[in-house]
């Protein structure tokens, strides 16, 4: 035995044996094999990474539109709201008229008098000129 002379003879023909065992296996497409399978878990890993982004556009999207939804239902319910306000004020209006007059089949003709006409008038023209303060309060919800 020399020692070191035979230590490091033995590594140089480990590293020769193991340089042949290499160009065997570059010779015999081995490692090309390798190469196609680490290029498709590659491109795999790419379009996973392609559909998460897309899921998270997709997430994102949904989220806005939700959002919008939310944003809509409640101005369809103060719309809602505003056109029962209305309703009501000019129902009020409707309510102060006098009925229409009314002919039966005999030909007599009826007509409506109030014994309180002042007051139904006052009270008509109070409602008909409160209208457009109603308007402004029901468009500013309040």
């Amino acid at each position: 035995m020399n020692g070191p002379v035979d230590v490091l003879a033995r590594y140089e023909a480990e590293c020769v044996r193991a340089l042949t065992r290499l160009r065997g296996l570059i010779q015999d497409g081995v490692l090309s094999q390798y190469e196609k399978e680490l290029a498709d878990l590659t491109q795999w890993h790419r379009e996973a990474v392609e559909a998460r982004a897309a899921v998270a556009e997709l997430i994102e999207r949904d989220e806005r539109s939700e959002r919008i939804i939310e944003a809509l239902r409640d101005e369809r319910d103060h719309a809602r709201e505003c056109r029962e306000r209305a309703v009501q004020v000019l129902a009020g209006i409707h309510a102060l008229l006098y009925p229409p007059k009314h002919t039966n089949a005999v030909g007599v003709t009826f007509k409506f008098h109030s014994p309180y006409v002042h007051e139904q008038m006052q009270a008509l023209s109070d409602r008909i000129r409160a209208i457009p303060g109603e308007m402004f309060n029901i468009r500013s919800g309040s």
